[in-house]
């Protein structure tokens, strides 16, 4: 079968499923994911939901680089990975994502290939104004969460299967803190059942009957265990490991841990201070929050603090793909702020969007939500 025969193939198998014609940014979606060199190699055993979300989730910002040459190379290496049914870099992908995202505000965008030296992802260009340097950072959480998981499963290991009668449930403000981690979790081994130990603001690890171990699980475990200092409005994760055997009730820890400030500012910072940028042009950081939750909100004292002294930096991008299952809508919640102390302002275009509050941009991809 050619590869044109593999992707018509495809394509006939993804609107079979469609319970409603797309809409022309559905179709040039579709048609952007099918055209990714390597996609025909990309054969699903079904093509259900999950199938058609994820063709149209990646098809939909890459339809906004038609035609754009600098942006082969991320139509190359993504299209790759779809073809071997492995996931997209996500770095790539927040790089793709804000290409879009200027490209839909009617900017040229052209990807810069990686040199030797600093340079910025993306110039960007009105066909009025100044040329903008974009550099993309994509936060994450995923270090935090493997720390107190692989601290978790040390704890977990020094431990008997029935050698405690009772739960575990922890909560920490920062679990990039090692020392803190630590001395959580040996405050934990000299405890019995009803016991608390903590330090306040930092740390805290109570010992739970086991009868209780669907309230430590639960959805309200934080509302019913948290120590006074635990803020239930913060965003937060959680780590859990369960010791098998030994007791008909196996003993469970249950690890909360608060997303720290540091993994909102510090992609922002590392970008601030990389040198990525021509001088004398408008410099934007671009800031894939995904995986961040009310990063709109948490950031906002404190960048607005950082910008006098970044005064090289024009603005700073918060955006995030809510690209929910199915193939009615596709959504980004953006936020732009603008440096007061910036050196180069942005261009008008940029600016008239700049004021810092969250805004949506939506795309119907479907006859049924047009």
């Amino acid at each position: 079968m050619t590869s044109d025969s593999s992707a018509q193939c495809l394509r006939d198998r993804i609107l079979s499923f469609l319970n409603h014609p797309l809409t022309e940014i559905g179709g040039a979606a579709l048609n952007a994911f099918l055209s990714l060199p390597s996609v025909e190699n990309w054969k699903p055993v079904n093509v259900y939901g999950l199938e058609v979300t994820k063709a149209l989730d990646i098809g939909l910002p890459f339809s906004f680089l038609v035609g754009n040459d600098s942006a082969s190379s991320h139509r190359q290496e993504v299209g790759a990975k779809v073809g071997r049914n492995e996931e997209p870099p996500e770095i790539l992908m927040s790089e793709v994502h804000a290409g879009a995202l200027l490209s839909n505000w009617g900017a040229s965008v052209e990807f810069v290939p990686r040199q030797a030296y600093p340079t910025p992802d993306i110039h960007v260009k009105w066909s009025e104004g100044a040329a903008v340097d974009v550099e993309v950072v994509r936060g994450k959480r995923r270090h935090l969460h493997k720390a107190i998981q692989e601290r978790l499963n040390d704890f977990c290991g020094v431990l008997r299967p029935g050698d405690r009668d009772f739960n575990f449930i922890g909560f920490i403000a920062d679990a990039s803190n090692e020392g803190d981690l630590n001395s959580m979790f040996e405050a934990a081994l000299g405890l019995l059942s009803g016991d608390v130990a903590e330090v306040p603001n930092k740390w805290c690890i109570r010992a739970v009957a086991l009868e209780k171990r669907d309230e430590v699980v639960s959805g309200r475990s934080a509302e019913l265990f948290a120590p006074f200092w635990w803020s239930l409005d913060e965003p937060s994760y959680f780590a859990i490991s369960t010791l098998i055997g030994g007791t008909e009730n196996p003993t469970t820890v249950y690890i909360h841990s608060l997303i720290p400030d540091a993994s909102y500012r510090n992609p922002i910072e590392r970008k601030a201070t990389s040198g990525q940028r021509r001088l004398d042009f408008p410099y934007i950081i671009g800031f894939d929050v995904s995986e961040l939750p009310r990063a709109h909100e948490r950031i906002l004292n404190q960048l607005h603090s950082d910008f006098e002294t970044w005064s090289h930096v024009s603005a700073v991008m918060l955006f995030e793909p809510r690209f929910w299952y199915g193939a009615e809508r596709k959504e980004y919640i953006v936020s732009i702020h603008s440096n007061p102390y910036a050196s180069v302002g942005l261009p008008e275009q940029l600016a008239s969007l700049a004021s810092g509050n969250r805004f949506s941009v939506e795309f119907m991809l479907s006859t049924s939500s047009a």
